[in-house]
């Protein structure tokens, strides 16, 4: 082959043996970035799922502080239908009791509209409506 004077081949060997060093070189240094980028990652990584498994916990302490609170809420308000429940009942009881000492016509009439009185005010059985309600573990 011979030389020409564009393209001496001594100048162009000498090159490409040094970029094929400086390519060998940057090998070593691209490695150890990517190594480096893979661990940032993993880290990276490691903190979302802790951030996630936190949101995670927070949000089962609110369900369960919600579950707790609703049934609570849900109780009292069954105590309070028994209370008042509870009420008509006495009020009935009386009712009948005191209409058994009226004249029989009267405890008639009376006995007939405290039985129609009930049968408008409907169940009165507290057992019905605990048996409704939902304790905070079945929420």
């Amino acid at each position: 082959m011979a030389r020409t004077p564009e393209c001496p081949a001594p100048t162009i060997r000498g090159r490409i043996a040094t970029i094929t060093r400086e390519l060998e070189k940057a090998t070593v240094e691209i490695a150890l970035l990517v190594e480096e980028g893979e661990r940032q990652a993993e880290i990276e990584r490691q903190r979302w799922e802790a951030q996630q498994e936190r949101w995670r916990r927070e949000e089962e302490a609110r369900r369960v502080a919600k579950a707790l609170k609703d049934s609570k809420e849900e109780l009292r308000k069954i105590i309070d239908a028994w209370a008042a429940v509870k009420r008509l009942e006495d009020f009935f009881a009386d009712a009948e009791r005191r209409a058994r000492g009226l004249p029989d016509g009267q405890r008639e009439r009376t006995i007939k509209r405290l039985r129609q009185a009930r049968a408008l005010i409907g169940s009165t059985n507290a057992l019905e409506r605990f048996d409704a309600w939902r304790a905070p573990e079945e929420r």
